[in-house]
């Protein structure tokens, strides 16, 4: 079966980040290499995606492209978020 990193990469579990910024061009985000979705409320921007250095790509685009952003934020999936791309189902406590 695996240690949780092999099951995050085996079922393809997304990361997260998650920033502020007052970018308006949520699209370009999409050109990243495994950018899979980006939304935007207020000015939080996340970004979801697959990828072994997915935010240092995101940091990279941002710094390249010459956006303004601060409190940037990895979330990492873990083992219930596996439980829950396998069943459907959160897992209860």
């Amino acid at each position: 079966m695996g240690n949780v990193e092999q099951l995050i990469d085996q079922y393809e579990i997304e990361e997260k980040v998650l920033f502020l910024s007052d970018m308006t061009d949520l699209e370009s985000l999409k050109s990243i290499t495994g950018v899979s979705n980006v939304l935007k409320q207020n000015n939080e921007v996340c970004i979801w995606g697959i990828g072994h250095n997915i935010l240092g790509d995101i940091v990279k685009y941002l710094h390249e492209e010459g956006i303004v952003y601060s409190d940037i934020k990895h979330v990492r999936p873990n083992l219930e978020d596996v439980f829950l791309k396998l069943t459907g189902y959160k897992m209860e406590n």
